[in-house]
């Protein structure tokens, strides 16, 4: 067999990267995505290899962008993930930044975001620095009663029953992954939150469940609808500072059990404050369409700021 090209060169190939931090207006906030341009020449064993080299939450491989619709797929360091709020919100962000999809002349625009498993709609807004707030169309829940021993939980979770908000029951909300919103009764109680994430780990793998995000209505931020911590060992990151997909699952969960209420255009817009126990503070936008006390639609959002600007060499 010949040998590659690179080694007869010595000149590996070479992909556009960037590394933005996501649900953050600015440096070394939010939680962290990679982003490869140009990738629709790799396959899925060198994309599974180059997140797991990342190790960064998300990891989003750019295969084609055509007009305003843009093709790509998710990774995190150990699994391909169906959606990624927070790659989407440093994709469009990263696109808008090297001129692959422009404003053109408005302020408000429509873009199409397509996975392996669907289509998205996203919508960019131009903020006063020039950089798009990024909103994303996000799969409404379905919600489950799965067998759950609170006393169990606790304990993965390094606390005790008391310290949960028992008012509001154990579910899951079942979308592109599995949440299980679990209510603290207080912000003190979250934030002393120590899981074993090997075990969480393996209890969320044996009964499908892809997070579990603890939250609080109490929070530092007067404004915040809440503030929550998302717990993801089993699609591989023991603390996510920032989770777009998440933070809509509980966002409907609230809904469902009249924490939150529409205004009397049935429409919600609130924000979520998360990153704050791992040193990423983050602020994640919520917009919601309600009818008959039920999500009709929900939407996450937020800024972007890019960290690092490069390339990434591709052996082979």
């Amino acid at each position: 067999m010949p040998e590659p090209l690179w080694k007869v060169t010595g000149v590996m190939p070479t992909l556009p990267l960037a590394s933005y931090d996501c649900f953050s207006d600015i440096a070394f906030g939010g939680s962290i995505a990679m982003m490869v341009s140009q990738a629709d020449g790799l396959d899925e064993a060198t994309m599974r290899q180059i997140a797991r080299e990342f190790s960064a939450p998300a990891t989003c491989f750019i295969q084609e962008v055509s007009g305003d619709t843009v093709r790509v797929r998710f990774f995190s360091p150990v699994a391909e993930l169906p959606m990624c709020g927070h790659g989407t919100m440093g994709l469009f962000t990263n696109l808008m930044a090297e001129g692959e999809i422009g404003w053109n002349g408005a302020d408000r625009r429509t873009a199409s975001l397509v996975t392996p498993i669907r289509t998205s709609k996203v919508e960019l807004i131009r903020t006063s620095d020039g950089r798009p707030r990024v909103l994303l169309d996000l799969k409404l829940p379905a919600f489950a009663g799965p067998a759950i021993a609170r006393d169990t939980l606790a304990g993965l979770l390094g606390t005790n029953p008391a310290a949960m908000d028992t008012a509001l029951p154990l579910e899951t909300a079942g979308a592109d992954f599995v949440h299980l919103p679990v209510a603290m009764a207080s912000l003190e109680a979250l934030s002393a939150l120590r899981p074993d994430f090997p075990a969480l780990g393996r209890y969320c793998m044996d009964r499908g469940i892809g997070t579990v995000i603890a939250f609080s209505t109490q929070t530092a931020d007067p404004d915040a609808a809440w503030r929550c911590r998302d717990f993801c060992p089993a699609v591989g990151v023991n603390e996510a500072p920032a989770v777009g997909t998440s933070n809509g699952a509980l966002a409907c969960y609230l809904v469902r059990h009249g924490v939150l209420t529409p205004d009397a255009g049935g429409r919600i817009a609130v924000h979520a404050e998360q990153g704050i126990e791992v040193g990423r503070p983050s602020r994640i936008d919520i917009e919601m369409d309600v009818a008959d006390g039920a999500a009709t639609a929900v939407r996450v959002g937020g800024m972007a700021t890019r960290i690092i600007s490069g390339s990434l060499a591709i052996p082979g």
